[in-house]
């Protein structure tokens, strides 16, 4: 694998016995409730299968026979494929890797007031996530444009990923784009992750049916996601939750593997806590970053990789409350093992994306590259030999081979961080965290050109964008 990490000794948030209790009562869910499927082929679909459909409610049940057959034909590997080989992405159960966010505005560069992005910022967003190290993947980066129409925005934003970066990318559901991206990804031959969602409490609305049947027909993984406000559209409890959120999940990938038995699936959630004192998402919360943990923890009973729209922070800005709540969601998250985690550049409970966060979690993603790589333990590193030579003071190990062999391997050295003394920082601007990943982005944007597309391929994209727009507009 050339890109990601490892976590190969994931933490347990629940005991085996609790994982398969919530396993259980989800069964009863799915067996005595049911989920509701708000489209008439994925209806068709599930009750040739076996499941009890009430045609009129598009109510369907399952039984455990149809479940357990559905998850027996998921595949042990498969993968995310980019423009460049180099970035594909495998997942066979423990790789980790980190991508950005998404959000309905932007961090104006010039006023830093919030504002809805224009394509040509999409472009350097796609551009600055294309050059930096630890984003293994890009998302859509704008869920909005100023200057195209709402209807087709979306496919827009796609073609600005595909032109100018050769990660791998994440398919969207809403406004029947699915079949617009499979479209494009097979321009510029890549395996995309097509996302799609549920709408809580246990309803797979029409977009999340057409997304997984499109994509899984395309031959693309599908992440089938919980989306619930705990306390409103989910149980307050956090146990309760991952119930519903696991009926809502497994109906969704039972439909998934009935379209093209042996496509790759994530587990995906994006279920928030929901502050009773505002009757908003607690999107910073250490409680997001548990839940993530602990449906880690379920997907893989499942064998089945997690994907996470978190970590995330409630501040309005890159400030130290950003850096907290996300740090703790992502140690979390990363000791956990989630697979994909999706949360670079947001902030304010993801409404907005900023360019200076992008950086700065660029450099706490290579912190937790550093943390789960762990702690070397050999006769090289247990260095008795050395000790003995070296013996007590005045010895010294700064004049050793072995210091300056393993000093890089066994320290994260920061690409952003300040290790400067006070004087030196202030001689030099005394720049904090977000100048100084402001300098970054300014460098980056001026210095980076990423791999373009082939003439073909580029003109391709376009001949589909003049599609979208006049299937749609």
């Amino acid at each position: 694998m050339g890109i990601g990490y490892r976590c190969e000794n994931p933490m347990k948030m629940l005991t085996d016995e609790e994982v398969v209790r919530i396993h259980e009562k989800t069964l009863e869910v799915l067996r005595e409730c049911g989920v509701k499927f708000e489209d008439a082929e994925a209806l068709r679909i599930l009750e040739d299968a076996g499941c009890e459909v009430d045609r009129n409610s598009g109510l369907v049940k399952f039984p455990v026979s149809i479940l357990e057959e559905a998850l027996g034909k998921k595949p042990d590997i498969f993968y995310l494929r980019g423009r460049n080989p180099k970035y594909d992405l495998k997942f066979s159960g423990d790789e980790v890797y980190f991508t950005n966010h998404a959000a309905p505005k932007i961090v104006d560069w010039d006023t830093g007031a919030p504002k809805t992005a224009t394509l040509e910022d999409v472009d350097k967003m796609v551009t600055l996530i294309d050059a930096l190290e630890d984003y293994h993947a890009c998302f859509g980066t704008a869920m909005s444009l100023s200057d195209k129409p709402p209807e087709v925005f979306r496919e827009w934003v796609q073609a600005s990923i595909f032109r100018h970066t050769e990660k791998s990318t994440i398919g969207t559901a809403l406004k029947g784009c699915a079949k617009w991206m499979v479209e494009m990804a097979a321009v510029v031959d890549e395996t995309i992750m097509g996302c799609s969602c549920s709408s809580s409490p246990l309803v797979c609305g029409e977009g999340m049916c057409r997304a997984i049947i499109e994509y899984a027909r395309g031959g693309h993984p599908v992440s089938v996601q919980g989306g619930a406000a705990m306390g409103a559209t989910a149980p307050v409890t956090i146990a309760g939750t991952l119930v519903m959120q696991n009926a809502e999940v497994l109906a969704g990938m039972v439909l998934t593997q009935l379209v093209n038995p042996g496509i790759g699936m994530f587990y995906g959630s994006e279920t928030l806590p929901m502050d009773m004192r505002t009757g908003r998402l607690a999107t910073g919360a250490v409680e997001v970053g548990i839940l993530s943990a602990a449906t880690a923890q379920v997907a893989r009973y499942y064998g089945t990789p997690y994907m996470a729209l978190y970590p995330m922070s409630d501040a309005n800005v890159p400030d130290q409350q950003c850096g907290y709540e996300k740090a703790t969601q992502l140690v979390l998250a990363v000791m956990a093992g989630v697979n994909y985690n999706i949360s670079g550049g947001g902030v304010e409970d993801e409404f907005l994306l900023s360019y200076e966060q992008l950086v700065i979690d660029n450099e706490m993603y290579g912190m937790m590259g550093r943390l789960l790589e762990g702690i070397r333990v050999d006769d090289e590193t247990l260095c008795v030999d050395l000790i003995k030579e070296v013996g007590p003071i005045p010895g010294t190990y700064l004049n050793k081979k072995h210091t300056g062999r393993f000093w890089e391997e066994e320290n994260y050295i920061p690409r952003l961080s300040s290790r400067k003394s006070h004087g030196k920082w202030k001689k030099e601007g005394a720049r904090d965290i977000v100048g100084l990943a402001r300098e970054k982005v300014e460098d980056i944007l001026k210095t980076h050109k990423p791999a373009p597309l082939s003439k073909e391929a580029d003109q391709e994209l376009g001949r589909i964008l003049k599609a979208v727009e006049k299937e749609k507009l």
